[in-house]
């Protein structure tokens, strides 16, 4: 085992330093690749769930077993933050780089950990190394606007975000459907908003109430159907003349409302964290702590224009479901957010402590008889927290918890993706509806199955359900 503290595995007793990149696939060829990969996997686990010791130890088998492996070098200099080696994480990095100068997740990682050590300066300047290298990518555009956004520079990380969502080189990671594909749900949510943004007088009718009257006309030609499987629902390519008349807001950032740090706490401090940590620690079998007035009013109501009024709802790839996301390189990484995230780890150490966040999310639920089915995730505790108005009419729109959990063997695609293997081991399973309220926050183990409720036919934007999700720690496979 690596003794941590005194810990002297240095990344240059590890890497080949003569090797020749352009002789990578040849060299990895004679490797044992399987087992880095097993490896590193083990190493990413450990390292979500804040196993240190094991995480590096996995990570350092990963690089012995291929020296060259820009991925395991990654997950090794991720360890070597973690533990303080601030050097051996930006030269393992470095060297990723030298290896595949194509490959961005290495620039990403090395962005991420020089903007942690607030070195912004070389962050920025990554960035600008993955511009030459691989010119036109979405993904730079989205740190770079992430950055920004964090330190409250609305206008600049708007600029850049905006030239990300409209670009034609997405990867999947972006969670987008190619340009100029679009579900209803997208529609709809385009419009709603656009209509809201023009009534309060945030964007000019002159320019775009033409855009307007384009997404009705996109609305009316859409294919009728009956009310799909929550995994089906379909999506059409707009003919050209369609996507010309709304091009000016779809898939842009047009409005961008901020949304600070506050002097005070964002969670509510009449809330008990003892008493919440007790609820959830008492059930081991299927722990779940539920806190109403969660966030401070004056936080709930600033999250909320935010989120009415930002043009971040672009994630829109859910398999046409009926929802629309927006994701924290997306747009959602704001000020106010963050301190959310971080006093959720402080106020609630006993639960989230030893989890690193892992990622966060909003989705706003556009229109449907059905839900987000029954399915787990992948992380270790779940925080959902419900921001919208709660008319009586939606409390069904809250979450279904059933008393079982993914068993160990499923795969992330079983649990999270296969609705028949799911309904099948539910069959005849007990579960309890928990009622979707304004500002109430469920703290879950991720690994329960779970569903959104149905959400009736609403009638105001404003009303439409959003949920705030953050995701700790690395649970399931």
């Amino acid at each position: 085992m690596i003794d941590l503290v005194d810990n002297s595995v240095d990344i240059n007793d590890l890497i080949d330093e003569n090797f020749c990149p352009s002789e990578r696939l040849a060299h990895g060829s004679r490797l044992d690749l399987s087992s880095a990969i097993k490896a590193n996997r083990n190493a990413c686990y450990a390292l979500a769930e804040g196993d240190l010791s094991k995480a590096l130890e996995e990570s350092v088998e990963a690089i012995r077993f291929h020296s060259n492996w820009p991925a395991a070098l990654q997950t090794y200099a991720m360890t070597q933050f973690h533990v303080g080696n601030f050097n051996n994480a930006r030269r393992a990095l470095e060297r990723a780089i030298v290896i595949d100068p194509t490959y961005d997740p290495s620039y990403s990682a090395l962005f991420t950990l020089l903007v942690e050590l607030g070195n912004k300066d070389d962050a920025l300047t990554v960035l600008d190394e993955l511009d030459d290298q691989v010119p036109g990518l979405a993904e730079t555009d989205f740190l770079r606007s992430t950055l920004l956004l964090s330190e409250g520079e609305y206008a600049g990380a708007a600029k850049h975000l905006d030239r990300g969502v409209r670009s034609l080189s997405l990867t999947p990671n972006s969670r987008m459907l190619p340009y100029g594909v679009v579900s209803k749900p997208r529609l709809l949510q385009d419009k709603d908003q656009l209509h809201r943004l023009m009534v309060l007088g945030k964007l000019p009718k002159i320019k775009f109430e033409a855009v307007l009257d384009g997404y009705e006309l996109a609305l009316n030609a859409f294919p009728k159907s009956e009310e799909t499987d929550w995994k089906e629902a379909p999506v059409v390519k707009l003919d050209p003349e369609l996507l010309s008349l709304i091009r000016p807001f779809y898939r842009r950032v047009v409005n961008l409302e901020t949304a600070n740090r506050t002097s005070y706490p964002a969670i509510s401090e009449k809330i008990c964290s003892e008493k919440v940590e007790n609820e959830y620690l008492t059930n081991s079998d299927f722990p779940v702590a539920i806190i109403d007035n969660f966030l401070d009013d004056r936080v709930l109501n600033t999250l909320l224009n935010y989120l009415y009024d930002s043009t971040i709802w672009h994630n829109d790839a859910q398999l046409g479901r009926n929802y629309i996301g927006a994701y924290r390189q997306n747009g959602l990484s704001c000020p106010l957010v963050l301190q959310i995230a971080e006093e959720l780890q402080s106020r609630f150490d006993k639960i989230l402590g030893q989890h690193e966040l892992l990622e966060f999310w909003a989705y706003r639920m556009v229109t449907g008889e059905t839900g987000v089915g029954a399915h787990a995730d992948s992380t270790a505790v779940n925080v959902n927290i419900w921001l919208t108005p709660s008319p009586e009419s939606i409390s069904s729109a809250g979450l279904k918890m059933f008393k079982s959990c993914a068993p160990n063997e499923w795969e992330y695609a079983d649990y999270n993706a296969n609705p028949e293997l799911i309904d099948n081991l539910l069959e005849g399973v007990e579960s309890n509806l928990i009622p979707y309220k304004q500002n109430r926050a469920v703290i879950f183990n991720s690994r329960i199955f779970h569903e959104t409720g149905p959400l009736p036919k609403i009638n105001r934007y404003e009303d439409g359900r959003i949920n705030l999700t953050f995701l700790f720690g690395c649970e399931l496979k």
